[in-house]
């Protein structure tokens, strides 16, 4: 072979295994493209049944919130924010972008005489909470001025009887939204008056308990102190001054038992000493007494002979 053949199979050679080299480098690229690409037509066909579910469960929840909304006639929303602003008051609520302008307008009737009267309208009213949620707050008056709604600023007074709790939840979240509706079903209606009635019954009963609570302590004050004043009858009162004759008052009735109870021993032992003292003069009395007999017979007699004594005599007669 010529140089020139050598030279050339020299250079094929090495051409030959760089493009087997890069064909199958190529070859592992395009799998692994090819794997990520089927990868992502399966994330994006599942991405799409979610969002076709996702539709079909947003359209099922939308069917669901407007039958409920039947028959509620109109609303507000009131977002805190802008023009629009909610106060909590004592007495009420004072909404400013509710009013006239937006819709809100008295409510016309014809009374048993045939006059037309005017009245204010009613709002139920709805806050938003922290965790996502509608809250039912109640039921209040639209406050008129002159048989009129004010256009963008209306007073609402509540329709119950509020309590501290209520009007501290107005208060708190001031940035939460507000809803308000002119009519609620009727079926609601009826639940929340039954559900105001019970709380009513419940803050009736929890006046008497806690009247009674009162009336329990005042009893517990009373029994602590008589227990205070039997204390120091039993076991002393040192802030009282000692009273002649009457030693309880000061050192107590338990000392003073106790003190009588050792006098009363003292005196005890003292007493059976003089019982056994006056026991032992008794036989020593006898015994003298007896003495006294055997000696006095036998003195003599006035004859000048001996006394016989009682033995004696009687052995005689």
């Amino acid at each position: 072979m010529s140089t020139y053949g050598k030279v050339c199979a020299w250079l094929v050679v090495p051409s030959l295994m760089a493009a087997f080299y890069l064909t199958v480098r190529t070859g592992q690229i395009h799998n692994a493209w090819s794997a990520k690409l089927s990868a992502a037509h399966e994330t994006a066909e599942t991405t799409g049944r979610q969002h076709r579910a996702q539709k079909r469960e947003l359209a099922t929840a939308e069917n669901v919130l407007a039958r409920a909304q039947f028959g509620w006639d109109k609303s507000w929303q009131i977002s805190n924010t802008g023009n629009q602003q909610l106060v909590a008051q004592n007495e009420g609520l004072l909404v400013t972008g509710l009013g006239s302008d937006q819709g809100l307008i008295p409510v016309v009737y014809i009374d048993d005489a045939g006059q037309t009267r005017t009245q204010a309208p009613t709002v139920h009213t709805f806050r938003a909470m922290p965790e996502g949620v509608m809250y039912y707050v109640g039921e209040f008056i639209v406050g008129m001025q002159q048989n009129q709604i004010p256009p963008n600023n209306v007073a609402l007074i509540p329709t119950w009887q509020t309590t501290s709790n209520d009007r501290k939840m107005w208060r708190e979240n001031p940035q939460g939204g507000w809803r308000f509706r002119t009519l609620i079903p009727a079926s609601h209606r009826a639940r929340i008056d039954q559900l105001n009635v019970q709380i009513n019954r419940l803050v009736e009963q929890y006046a008497d308990v806690d009247v009674n609570v009162l009336q329990q302590q005042e009893l517990l004050n009373e029994a602590n102190d008589q227990l205070t004043i039997r204390k120091q009858e039993l076991l002393g009162n040192p802030d009282t001054e000692p009273t002649p004759g009457r030693p309880e008052f000061h050192a107590g009735l338990l000392t003073t038992i106790r003190s009588e109870e050792d006098q009363r021993n003292s005196l005890l032992v003292e007493v059976d000493s003089f019982r056994r003292e006056i026991r032992r003069t008794a036989e020593e009395r006898e015994k003298r007494i007896e003495t006294l007999k055997e000696l006095s017979s036998r003195l003599p007699s006035g004859d000048g002979q001996p006394r016989l004594t009682q033995e004696e005599e009687g052995s005689v007669r």
